[in-house]
């Protein structure tokens, strides 16, 4: 049995503990935040306080990776997700359980992640506790110490406090080598209202691409949705989304956002959400460090518009319960071999997320300077570009490049399966050679006019 230390009670923290725990480790977490538990999904979207957390009421994706680790991991917190309210939307087969994604709020998702840590007796939630340094012998970490001077001991330290994560500077305090950081500046921004439904909830993920910016409509639980625009750093017309009377404008403007919106289906309940960081990192332990590992974003993150946070930090962490069952509990060796499993793992989705954000900002740019939609990948320019603009017409064509579509976007199947398959490649390129000739409709109004739109 090994004392694990985890720093962090989100997502990627509080599985850790439903993993390791009933393989026999001693777990503890230690969470900036109260441990309290809200009493119900609308007590946790109207008065939880998770101040380490700051994305929690914006929109998210639960994807099916996620979902599948759950349900071989822990059933019964995926049969609580689902009475708390949260559905599903089947994106195979009607038999394919493989290809099937969550939708609930975020709020609901953690707490009851939370209530299933809470009420197992192997686990111990320290709350309103700030991790301010680690415990180290060498370059072996032996614990934490908090911002009250106790010292947590641990035979392994788990960070999993997220993009916010300190460890570089912990380690530096230490005299200990920092952690290789690669960085995106991907810099888009992204506007969210919530809406509750007065009619009968809808299981369906809607996306308009206006090219210059993407409209989702997300699901939730208890008949809630949000509409959420991710938009180009530094676009002035769509910066105005902030104001909640342009922000109805834009999604007034985008038929498929706005039959969701209507008056007589829904009702508006939150003002213009904004969140910036939505960068691409990676982060890489020193060779020779032992003791501690980084779990979930303290790790990896991308651009949150992939929806991939929490199905990577689940998998994470059931990564780490079979490298402990692998190698045993020897530091020594649990940190290399973790590191391991997040470079051939995680990484190739940073560099998938990087690759994708530069593209998309290329077309964006674009089309905000005036050019036109079938111009956009003609023969000769960037294959990038022109597979980017074809791809998401060609899964609603082709089901084959659906299907691939699906299984890589949830995380099934590797970055390489959908974007570096040459058949897929083929395929799109089929179905962008009849769009050329015969552009489909806007989904939405071209920058210049969603400009005029938004002054008025």
């Amino acid at each position: 049995m090994a004392r694990i230390v985890v720093v962090g009670g989100g997502i990627g923290g509080l599985a850790t503990a439903l993993f390791l725990a009933p393989r026999g480790h001693d777990v503890t977490i230690l969470d900036r935040d109260p441990a309290d538990l809200p009493s119900g999904p609308d007590d946790a979207w109207a008065r939880w306080p998770r101040r380490g957390v700051p994305q929690l009421r914006h929109i998210h994706l639960f994807n099916a990776r996620g979902r599948n680790v759950l349900r071989e991991e822990a059933p019964a917190v995926l049969d609580a997700l689902h009475a708390a309210g949260a559905g599903r939307i089947q994106l195979g087969g009607p038999d394919d359980e493989e290809l099937v994604r969550l939708t609930c709020r975020r709020t609901t998702y953690e707490m009851v992640l939370r209530r299933a840590v809470l009420e197992d007796s192997r686990v111990r939630f320290v709350g309103d506790t700030t991790v301010a340094g680690l415990v180290a012998d060498g370059a072996r970490v032996t614990g934490v110490r908090t911002a009250d001077g106790v010292e947590w001991a641990a035979d392994l330290v788990v960070d999993a406090s997220g993009r916010r994560s300190q460890a570089g500077l912990w380690m530096a305090a230490l005299g200990l080598p920092a952690p290789e950081r690669d960085e995106d500046t991907e810099g888009s921004v992204a506007y969210t209202r919530w809406y509750q439904l007065r009619v009968e909830p809808e299981s369906a993920l809607v996306r308009a691409d206006l090219g210059y910016a993407a409209g989702v409509v997300a699901p939730a639980d208890g008949g809630m949705f949000c509409v959420t625009f991710g938009c180009l750093p530094g676009d002035p017309v769509m910066a105005r989304l902030r104001d909640s009377a342009a922000f109805d404008a834009a999604v007034a403007a985008t038929p498929a956002l706005a039959v969701w919106t209507d008056p007589d289906r829904a009702t508006c309940v939150t003002g213009v959400l904004s969140m910036a960081d939505r960068n691409n990192r990676m982060v890489r332990l020193a060779p020779g460090l032992a003791g501690i590992v980084l779990l979930g974003d303290a790790a990896m993150c991308t651009n949150p518009g992939y929806g991939r946070g929490v199905g990577l930090a689940l998998f994470h962490a059931r990564a780490l319960a079979g490298v402990l069952a692998g190698v045993g509990e020897d530091p020594a060796a649990v940190t290399p071999a973790f590191e391991d499993v997040t470079r051939t793992e995680l990484e190739p989705w940073y560099h998938a997320a990087v690759a994708g954000d530069r593209v998309r900002r290329t077309i964006g740019r674009r089309l905000v300077a005036g050019e036109r939609w079938e111009s956009i990948g003609a023969a000769g320019d960037d294959p990038e570009v022109r597979f980017a603009r074809g791809a998401p017409h060609a899964t609603e064509r082709d089901p084959v490049v659906r299907r691939a579509m699906h299984r890589s976007f949830q995380l099934l199947d590797p970055p390489a399966s959908y974007w570096g398959n040459e058949d897929i490649r083929a395929r799109v390129d089929a179905v962008w050679r009849e769009l050329e000739s015969d552009p489909p409709p806007p989904a939405g109004p071209d920058h210049e006019t969603m400009g005029r739109l938004l002054a008025d």
